[in-house]
């Protein structure tokens, strides 16, 4: 059976798919009267009429340089884009400066999409927790046996003992890779959203070094 379906999303948790550029500080200014950061058009920006080089070109050397203080007004007129924030602008305020960076949405033409690949993926985590729960007591127990099996393997089936954790399970409800049936299923981009879509977060990520949060 072949043919194309179009489906509507609901997004139920905060999501972020990265587009690997990452906002740095004189890239951006905050406005906490409407609580969002604004994205700047730097090119713009810097075409702005009777624009000082000198300051700009003195301040831009110095560690630690942003647009939040002589340039901020000047930065606010030229907008590229808007993203809201959840009440957390003072949090980013007070973060260092490498934590200041703001990751951002994978994009295209400008507009943040959901890309088919992380779709896919979905649709193949939902099957499996489907599958596992019609079949739950059957599919331990199996799963069960083969674990047994790896791990009385000497030393020497190491790298096999990774396959298997990584691959068997998915395996016993999805076939072999290259025979699954999920190669069968294209799932394309989404529609383009709105800027105005996305939303600011704060991520702390724990860590096992001096520091409590990177």
């Amino acid at each position: 059976m072949r043919g194309n379906w179009q489906y509507h999303m609901q997004v139920l948790t905060p999501l972020h798919i990265g587009s690997g550029q990452a906002l740095l500080p004189f890239e951006y200014v905050t406005d906490k009267n409407l609580e969002q950061v604004v994205r700047v058009d730097i090119p713009r920006f810097f075409r702005l009429p009777g624009f000082p080089v000198q300051k700009y070109t003195a301040q831009v050397k110095q560690a630690g340089f942003n647009l939040q203080g002589d340039f901020r007004q000047a930065a606010l007129k030229c907008p590229l884009y808007s993203i809201k924030t959840s009440g957390n602008l003072e949090e980013l305020h007070n973060a260092g400066y490498d934590s200041q960076r703001i990751l951002e949405h994978i994009r295209e033409a400008g507009k943040p999409y959901i890309p088919g690949s992380s779709l896919k993926g979905a649709l193949r985590s939902m099957l499996l927790r489907s599958m596992v729960n019609d079949h739950q007591e059957n599919y331990e127990a199996g799963l069960q046996r083969e674990i047994e099996q790896v791990e009385s393997m000497d030393s020497r089936g190491k790298n096999r003992k990774k396959a298997f954790f990584s691959n068997r399970p998915e395996q016993r409800l999805l076939g072999d890779q290259n025979r699954s049936l999920l190669r069968l299923v294209q799932v394309s981009d989404s529609s383009h959203l709105d800027p105005s879509a996305l939303q600011l977060g704060c991520v702390k990520v724990l860590s096992q070094s001096q520091y409590a949060y990177l």
